[in-house]
């Protein structure tokens, strides 16, 4: 039976030939079998010239099917892009059985490495010329990712240049020449090792910047002659200060021009001989690279060459007395010629010296001391003079110092006088000169001097003389004269000093208490009861008091105690005790009188 229906008409005769009626039977064919599609084998292309995307022509798949193929399709794009299309073909028979398989079409896009032109290289400190070949290099018209590609040197790499073939980073040492370096790399496509490309990496070594300058050294001792620092100090090399010598980074010093006189040394310096005449002198150098010989440079520094300097110093010489004159050491003992005491004479590296003012009664000697003459009043002198160089008369120096003339000394000593009599007064306690001195000596002749009180004291009188009298019935107390001594010659040269003066005034003081001893208990004073007395002394005075004793005149009356001794203001109520027996007169005039006295001896014997 054909796919489809097909309708079957049934008739049955019977052994007589009878043929009954008719029926149908429809028998209906149905095709379910898919067919069967083999696709083509996987492409692999490049793309089409200066294309991204790459045309390719299909072959056709392998199909079978039982019925009958009714048509043969697929879903590929017109052109194909750079990567892996996967491409689906259908075939459908003629019943609509529908059967599929695919095809990978793979397309290779190009690889194009770029020249690359580094940045310029200053050849001094080296860097970074490239910091990445691949930057500008393309794999599947897009940029290059490092890991999709391998990456060698592809000719011989110039001295002084690095290449990493793994980062891409073209770098230049230090020091190395300047010019122009190439070299060549290769790129392949790790994805299809033979898909590769070479390029020209081109770098520009520059010169660094080298710059002489000039130099104006400080100046140098003719005199002695010496040695300059360099003058190539602030001389620079790709600014950073240069260094002479050999190595790569260093410079080659040579002379140009260089005075009679002056050599200019390896290392930079000028070296002046001595005896060298004074002056500004031109010196010509160039200094060139070590790594790149050619790169110089020229100037011209100044070497002053100086006199040596002459100093005279002021000078105050130590006072020398007026009155009996003397001589002070030389002004010039501090002045200076090159920095070294100046030497007064005629021969080379001496000094002349020469008087500019000198004031009258001062004499300045050729050997710069100055003789001052006796009883020259005493004051501060300005003595000028002038020293001058012998090799170089011109060069001078005037300078004025002080003389000092000084009056005669005077030593003031205090004075301190121990009692002087309050009450009876002191004539002459003291003679405040005995311990002063004048230049010296002592004062035995007052009249050389003045002196007088600088203070007024009630009672307390310093005499021209220098003796002090202390009036009768001067306040007791410790007092304190200030007086001035002044030379008579010389009046402003006074000194000032001090006595102090213990007034002694002392007094004593005494209480007399009695008690009636009634022994009979009576009540009433009976002939040959008793009468105790006791005395309160005290020592009202300023000073102390020894030998005290305690007198008492009333006939009968027995004492006892004593002596004592009191301090100021001390007290004494025991010491002392007096008996008296009373008597039958006593008791019929019914009183007793009598009277105590009480004496006392000063530390320096006055009885009060």
């Amino acid at each position: 039976y054909p796919v489809g229906k097909t309708t079957i008409v049934w008739t049955a005769t019977d052994a007589s030939g009878n043929i009954s009626a008719s029926c149908e039977q429809i028998i209906t064919i149905t095709d379910t079998e898919k067919p069967v599609i083999t696709c083509p084998v996987a492409v692999i292309a490049n793309t089409d010239a200066g294309l991204c995307t790459a045309t390719i022509v299909l072959s056709t798949p392998t199909v079978t099917d039982n019925c009958g193929i009714a048509s043969v399709v697929n879903d590929a794009p017109a052109v194909f892009p750079i990567g892996i299309t996967t491409v689906t073909w259908t075939v459908t028979d003629s019943n609509n059985n529908i059967s599929n398989c695919t095809q990978t079409i793979t397309v290779f896009g190009p690889i194009k490495s770029n020249d690359d032109l580094g940045v310029s290289i200053n050849g001094y400190v080296g860097g970074i010329a490239v910091s990445n070949v691949l930057n500008n290099d393309l794999l599947n018209c897009v940029s290059v990712i490092s890991n999709q590609v391998k990456i060698t040197l592809a000719t011989t790499l110039p001295s002084g240049v690095n290449f990493d073939t793994t980062t891409g980073e073209v770098s230049v040492n230090p020091h190395t020449p300047s010019g122009t370096y190439t070299f060549d790399y290769t790129i392949c496509d790790l994805a299809n090792i033979s898909n590769c490309s070479t390029s020209t990496v081109k770098i520009i070594v520059d010169n660094p910047v080298i710059k002489a300058n000039t130099e104006t050294t400080t100046p140098i001792n003719g005199n002695t002659g010496g040695k300059t620092p360099a003058l190539t100090a602030n001389d620079k090399l790709n600014g950073v200060d240069v260094v002479i010598g050999t190595n790569p980074g260093d410079v080659v010093l040579t002379p140009v021009t260089v005075p009679t006189g002056l050599t200019l040394n390896p290392d930079g310096t000028v070296a002046i001989a001595p005896n060298t005449p004074a002056g500004n002198y031109d010196v010509k150098y160039k200094i060139c690279e070590v790594t790149n010989p050619t790169n110089c440079d020229e100037v011209t520094s100044v070497v002053v060459v100086s006199q040596p300097v002459i100093k005279a110093n002021t000078e105050t010489t130590t006072p020398i007395n007026g009155n009996t004159g003397g001589k002070t050491p030389a002004l010039t003992a501090n002045d200076k010629l090159n920095g070294v005491d100046v030497v007064i004479g005629t021969n080379p590296g001496d000094v002349v010296l020469t008087p500019v003012t000198v004031p009258t009664g001062l004499t300045l000697n050729p050997d710069g001391t100055v003789t001052i003459a006796p009883n020259t009043p005493a004051g501060n002198y300005d003595v000028k003079y002038k020293i001058c160089e012998v090799t170089n008369p011109t060069n001078c120096d005037e300078v004025t110092s002080v003389i000092e003339v000084g009056a005669a000394a005077i030593d003031a000593q205090d004075d301190n006088v121990l009692y002087a009599d309050g009450i009876n007064g002191s004539l002459e306690v003291i003679n405040v000169l005995d311990n002063d001195k004048l230049n010296g000596n002592q004062i035995n002749n007052p009249a050389v001097v003045t002196i007088k009180s600088l203070n007024v004291l009630s009672g307390i009188t310093l005499n021209v003389d220098g003796t002090i009298d202390v009036a009768p019935n001067t306040a007791g107390g410790t007092y304190t004269l200030n007086y001035q001594i002044c030379d008579l010659i010389n009046r402003n040269n006074c000194v000032s000093a001090k006595v102090t003066i213990f007034v002694a005034v002392p007094s004593i003081a005494v209480i007399k208490t009695a008690i009636f001893n009634d022994e009979n208990k009576s009540g009433y004073a009976n002939a040959g009861e008793t009468i105790t007395y006791k005395f309160k002394i005290t020592n009202t005075g300023n000073t102390p008091l020894t030998n005290i004793t305690v007198s008492d005149p009333l006939p009968g009356l027995v004492m006892t105690g004593g002596p004592i001794t009191l301090d100021v203001n001390e007290t004494d109520e025991h010491t002392f005790i007096g008996i008296y027996v009373i008597k039958q007169a006593d008791i019929n005039a019914g009183k007793i009188s009598n009277q105590a006295t009480v004496f006392g001896t000063s530390p320096n014997g006055i009885i009060v």
